[in-house]
């Protein structure tokens, strides 16, 4: 499928009366087909970390709406919503009663009474998971892999699984399609284990899906495609997509350099993955830097590629770890606005094209540029999760870059319809047939798609292709003009 992912307040609410879910509700139809689902980022209310420090999975934050606003949009189209298991907020009640009583309270919560600090892993996000508390003058650490706003809890606890069930059934009763898991890789937690992908994580990971796929949710989860993320769901047991963190970078050092030899050769490794992919051309966390499937050679050429641009990179534990730059102004580098957008335009359709889930960020296909009201923000998640500007939305509409989106959305939709639900095959490939170009192909549906990375250079296409050209933008005929691409049937 091709689906949406957004924030609940991506649109801040203008008019007396509306809120942001409820212009998302209204404004949505008009942007993108209701064939396209929508991944609505969290709404609850939250201790922070822009809503995945839930302190209650049953609410929905009454700034942003109710859950009348995120039904009504559920009816509408495809809804995924997140499942943060993985820990709550400070003012969860989980969180709340251990540390009001942590002797009685502590079954729920990774909480240890030390006398003194506790050998432990690194969070992602750098520093050590344990963080110390000083309650009824005795000594705690407490397990907090993402942040200080959040407190990680115990899957298999009974209680913690009486609210996942509950939760699961709320869903299902506001007509939810989907549900994402959360940074199941950290589901399991021993002090002297390995904490990303340790064991039982699978075990707690599946045990959650299972739960979710018996009440007729489907389920994706927010795990890197490398070899220890596709061991989580193999198609064979399960349709649950996981992620290519690699591949946004991968887009964007073809999409700056027109070198689309290193794009090439990550999409033939990751052609035939045991689990089912989702393709991002950006997710809501960034151009992230750290997948294991990102070489050394691809990640410092994008780095000195974004380098050559003044863009910074967000760096932790000494080590790159996200380019700090929404992608429409990384597709805005080195050429005008109508560049940009047909970069915008291009990642859409070969994201599409290939196997697996495409999604897409709304910022990134309404072409926001925070940037511009958002000076001096170290973090990217701050930069990039500004609501979008009634003036950038009109200037999206005034522009005709909104229509242009919707045709093009429906157009690969029936792309899509072509492959008849068959994922990869081994008659799929892709190639660089000259410099700057990439194609694939893909026989068992008489597609080929045809796209020029250069911003200079026009390509006669004319020995390559055959047949007729169902899809395309700045494809002449047999010549595809620089940042165009083209879709033929045969």
């Amino acid at each position: 499928m091709i689906f949406l992912a957004a924030y609940p307040q991506s649109f801040s609410s203008s008019h007396q009366g509306s809120t942001p879910l409820g212009d998302l509700c209204t404004q949505l139809p008009s942007i993108v087909p209701p064939s396209v689902g929508l991944h609505l980022l969290p709404f609850y209310p939250s201790e922070g970390d822009w809503g995945f420090a839930p302190n209650d999975w049953f609410s929905v934050l009454p700034t942003y709406g109710t859950w009348d606003d995120i039904r009504s949009i559920a009816l509408q189209r495809k809804v995924i919503v997140d499942g943060i298991y993985n820990h709550v907020g400070l003012g969860h009640p989980f969180a709340a009663s251990f540390f009001s009583d942590p002797h009685h309270n502590n079954d729920a919560v990774y909480g240890f009474q030390v006398d003194s600090e506790l050998s432990c892993p690194r969070s992602p996000r750098g520093g050590p998971v344990l963080r110390s508390f000083h309650i009824e003058e005795k000594r705690w650490q407490v397990w907090q892999t993402f942040s200080e706003s959040a407190i990680d809890i115990r899957l298999d606890n009974p209680r913690v699984l009486e609210h996942i069930h509950r939760h699961l059934e709320l869903l299902v009763g506001h007509n939810i399609w989907g549900l994402r898991l959360d940074a199941p890789a950290y589901y399991a937690k021993f002090i002297d284990q390995p904490h990303r992908h340790n064991p039982d994580a699978y075990r707690l990971s599946r045990m959650i899906a299972d739960i979710a796929l018996a009440r007729g949710l489907a389920v994706t989860a927010q795990l890197d495609c490398d070899e220890h993320g596709v061991k989580y769901f193999p198609r064979s047991d399960y349709s649950a997509p996981i992620v290519d963190y690699a591949y946004s970078a991968y887009l964007v050092l073809a999409l700056l350099t027109a070198e689309t030899s290193s794009f090439a050769e990550h999409l033939e490794n990751t052609w035939h993955l045991p689990s089912v992919v989702v393709r991002a051309p950006r997710t809501h966390d960034g151009i992230l830097l750290r997948s294991k499937l990102l070489s050394d050679r691809a990640k410092k050429s994008l780095l000195e590629a974004v380098a050559g641009h003044g863009v910074d990179v967000r760096v932790i534990d000494n080590d790159a770890y996200e380019v700090n730059s929404s992608l429409p102004y990384l597709c805005s580098l080195g050429t005008d606005i109508a560049g940009m957008r047909a970069r915008i335009e291009l990642c859409v359709a070969v994201s599409a094209f290939i196997p697996g889930w495409c999604c897409l960020y709304l910022p990134f296909v309404m072409g926001d540029l925070p940037e511009y009201r958002a000076f001096g923000q170290s973090d990217p998640r701050s930069l990039n999760r500004q609501p979008i500007l009634d003036t950038a939305r009109s200037e999206y509409v005034e522009s005709g870059a909104m229509s242009s989106m919707y045709k093009l959305l429906e157009s690969l939709n029936r792309v899509r319809g072509y492959f008849n639900g068959v994922d990869a095959l081994t008659g799929d490939f892709v190639e660089v047939p000259a410099p700057g170009l990439l194609l694939i192909s893909r026989p068992h549906a008489r597609l080929m798609l045809v796209a020029n990375f250069d911003t200079s250079r026009a390509v006669s296409v004319e020995r390559i292709v055959k047949g007729d050209l169902v899809v395309g933008r700045r494809a002449q005929g047999a010549e595809v003009l620089p940042l165009g691409f083209g879709i033929w049937r045969y």
